[in-house]
């Protein structure tokens, strides 16, 4: 995922983004979201990331946050792993005037 956002002007553009990943049973996947701003334009990202992880299935997480110094960023990620399954998650952030990016993990049993 590859997401830009910024509109010129005095208003706060805003958007929010919401993603689900469902890997399956013995699947090996790497996401890596990239947020960026192309102009100095102010804006607010809102960010939801849901990944289910399925049994003995191995998942790579990448966030680059690079937004300018006038931009907000709020996100979440929820990870679900199964059994037997692996996810590793790493966030990355500069710039933003503000920014959160919790992580909740959940396993089954």
């Amino acid at each position: 995922m590859h997401i830009t956002q910024g509109v010129d002007g005095d208003e706060l553009n805003t958007a929010h983004y919401r993603h689900h990943l469902a890997l399956a049973e013995g699947a090996e996947a790497t996401v890596i979201e990239h947020y960026v701003s192309l102009t100095a334009a102010k804006h607010f990202t809102g960010a939801r990331l849901t990944m289910n992880v399925a049994d003995n299935a191995q998942l790579r997480h990448i966030k680059l946050a690079f937004e300018n110094a006038s931009s907000y960023h709020f996100a979440h990620n929820d990870l679900l792993l199964a059994t037997d399954a692996s996810a590793f998650s790493h966030s990355f952030s500069a710039g933003r005037r503000s920014t959160t990016s919790p992580q909740q993990l959940t396993t089954e049993w």
